[in-house]
C-alpha cells in the first residue's frame, strides 16, 4: 500500500485602507464638510461630483462586506484544513499500512485535505482582487471627495440621490409587475 500526501501550500494577504477616522463611526458619507463661508483648500465638488463620490462611498460600503465575508470563509477554511492536518498526523502514528480499509480512510481524509486546499487557492486571487479594487476605491475617494465639498451641498447631492434611487425602484417595480 502506498500512503500519499499532499503539500498544504497557501496563502491569503489582506490589506487594509482605511479612508479617514470618520469612515468606521457610521456616518453616511466619511469625511468632513465645509461649513457655510468656510474656505475650501482647493476646488469644491460640483453636485455631479459629490453624487459619483457617493457611488464610491456605495462602492466601498460593498467591498468592506465581501472581503470581510471573505474573510471569514478563508479563516474557517484555515482552520478546517488545520484540524484535518491535524488528524492527519495523529492517524499516521497509528496507521495499521498493511490493512487496505484503513490506508484508504487515511487517502481519502488526505484527499479531502487536498480539496479544502484547493478550494482555498481558487479563493485568493479573487479575494486579492476585491482588496485591490476597494484600496483603488479608497483612493479615488480620498483624491476626489475628501474635504472638498459643502455640508449643504452633500444635502443636496443625497437628496437628488435618493429621488433617482427612488425613481430606479418604482420603474424596477412596473417593469417586473408588467411581465408575466
Amino acid at each position: 500500500m502506498r500512503i500519499r500526501c499532499r503539500p498544504t501550500l497557501f496563502a491569503l494577504v489582506f490589506s487594509c485602507a482605511c479612508i479617514n477616522s470618520t469612515w468606521a463611526s457610521g456616518d453616511k458619507f466619511p469625511g468632513s464638510g465645509l461649513k457655510p463661508g468656510e474656505a475650501p483648500e482647493g476646488r469644491v465638488l460640483t453636485l455631479n461630483e459629490l453624487d459619483a463620490c457617493l457611488e464610491v462611498e456605495r462602492t466601498l460600503r460593498r467591498l468592506d462586506s465581501e472581503i470581510d465575508q471573505a474573510e471569514l470563509i478563508q479563516s474557517l477554511s484555515d482552520t478546517r484544513q488545520r484540524g484535518l492536518d491535524s488528524i492527519i498526523s495523529a492517524e499516521r502514528q497509528t496507521l495499521d499500512r498493511s490493512d487496505a480499509g484503513d490506508v484508504a480512510e487515511f487517502n481519502a481524509r488526505i484527499d479531502e485535505l487536498g480539496r479544502e486546499i484547493d478550494e482555498y487557492n481558487a479563493r485568493v486571487e479573487p479575494n486579492n482582487e476585491r482588496i485591490r479594487a476597494h484600496t483603488a476605491a479608497v483612493e479615488r475617494f480620498n483624491a476626489e471627495c475628501t474635504f472638498r465639498y459643502y455640508e449643504a451641498d452633500m444635502l443636496k447631492a443625497l437628496s437628488q440621490r435618493e429621488r433617482r434611487l427612488a425613481a430606479e425602484i418604482e420603474a424596477e417595480t412596473k417593469a417586473a409587475e408588467k411581465s408575466p
